[in-house]
């Protein structure tokens, strides 16, 4: 198919942001991973320390619960936030690979493999 340049260099500008979107989502899942397993340590670790100094007995435990019950589901926000950005990656390679727009070059230029 013979296409113009400014038709290729459209194609290239609208697989390129759409690549953008999909890495800033895998990201953003990856640093609410991130975000949860540490707010998980510093609820149990704030309820260790509060047992040790004896301000409250049982508070130890509860840190343990509340943490896990805190940290668990935002981990698992973040995990299938950076799924769906892998996902979304994956259509694009499929829909890039496939561009009668493209090129080989281009192509793989666009998927970030040159």
């Amino acid at each position: 198919m013979n296409t113009t340049p400014e038709v290729t260099n459209h194609a290239s500008k609208r697989y390129t942001d759409a690549y953008l979107v999909a890495r800033t989502i895998i990201k953003v899942g990856g640093a609410v991973k991130i975000v949860g397993v540490v707010l998980a340590i510093v609820v149990i670790i704030a309820g260790i320390v509060l047992q040790a100094n004896g301000r409250a007995d049982g508070v130890a435990l509860g840190g343990f619960v509340l943490g896990f019950v805190i940290g668990i589901p935002i981990s698992i926000l973040g995990i299938l936030l950076s799924a769906q950005g892998q996902v979304l990656q994956a259509n694009l390679d499929s829909a890039v690979h496939t561009s009668p727009f493209l090129d080989d070059n281009q192509k793989a230029k666009t998927m970030s493999l040159q």
